[in-house]
């Protein structure tokens, strides 16, 4: 008698819920309908790895140098999105006719979009080129040493 008086008890509470649910537009622990995606957080700047090869030219062989390299980059134009306007890093770059450690480059982030002047430094040799860096990419740039040109 119990067991069927709980059990009349228990369906009489779902049935009360699911009704109170469709007529008073309860999400039932669900929701639905359309979905608001958040554009606020779109990216609204981008990033640039810059490399420098064949920094292993810059000795003869059997030579090992300590050589420091520096990556700069000034925005020169741009005035839409967000990010960091300017950057410098440095590295202290060990190497021999065989081998160049650790390979000098640089990975940059959070960077204004427009247009980038880059330059590298390694010793007495310098490059610089312009780039245009674009929101949410990542912009590659190469230097190769010796060369005042890069790709």
């Amino acid at each position: 008698m119990k067991k069927q008086f709980y059990l009349r008890n228990v369906s009489l509470f779902i049935f009360a819920f699911l009704v109170t649910c469709l007529f008073k537009n309860c999400d039932c622990g669900g929701k639905s309908g359309p979905v608001n995606i958040n554009v606020e957080g779109a990216k609204t700047s981008g990033s640039a790895t810059i490399a420098l090869q064949n920094l292993n030219n810059s000795v003869t062989a059997g030579d090992k140098k300590f050589i420091s390299v520096s990556f700069t980059g000034s925005l020169t134009s741009g005035t839409e999105g967000s990010g960091s306007t300017s950057f410098f890093t440095q590295k202290t770059i060990e190497v021999t006719s065989n081998s160049v450690n650790p390979v000098p480059s640089v990975n940059r982030v959070n960077l204004k979009p427009g247009i980038w002047n880059i330059t590298v430094s390694a010793g007495t040799w310098t490059a610089t080129c312009s780039k245009t860096i674009t929101a949410d990419s990542n912009l590659s740039v190469t230097f190769s040493y010796n060369s005042k040109d890069c790709q």
